[in-house]
């Protein structure tokens, strides 16, 4: 397993950075498709996935993220429902986000479970998280990157 640091910053808050997983190749349904050992305790309070090319028929790609407890218990979703993006989804439109209007992000809304301000789901050194496939379209899509967000909840 890789350890990647939690250092990309997004936004202009120092306190909150960005975990990225994903697959640049053609998707196949898959469960590890890539993972990140946490190094800092977290809490992750957003996850949105986009697409690069949704795949040519019917069908939509679904994808969700999975936590293990120190890296060695069961891998159980951090989201409430897996995330979707349609095979026909427009360019602008490619992507998925786990608080659903991608217009008004909310910490917390569509993660499981939920604990403490800011909303999020608690991870700590040794958590792996997991991003799986669940669905594809007919014609294969590629180029899934799922970017979750994290606050530092490092005393």
């Amino acid at each position: 397993m890789e350890s990647r640091p939690l250092t990309i910053p997004t936004y202009d808050k120092p306190d909150r950075q960005v975990i990225v997983l994903g697959n640049d190749g053609t998707l196949a349904v898959l469960n590890d498709v890539d993972e990140y050992v946490i190094t800092v305790p977290c809490r992750i309070t957003k996850v949105q996935g986009t697409l690069r090319n949704t795949g040519t028929t019917s069908g939509s790609t679904t994808f969700d993220v999975k936590k293990s407890a120190g890296g060695v218990g069961a891998f159980t979703s951090i989201l409430t429902a897996a995330l979707s993006i349609a095979f026909n989804a427009a360019a602008g439109a490619k992507y998925a986000t786990s608080w659903g209007n991608a217009n008004k992000p909310k910490d917390g809304a569509g993660l499981t479970p939920v604990v403490k301000e800011p909303s999020g789901v608690e991870c700590f050194p040794g958590d792996v998280l997991r991003l799986d496939v669940t669905a594809i379209p007919g014609g294969a899509s590629a180029g899934l990157s799922v970017y979750l967000e994290a606050v530092n909840t490092q005393v």
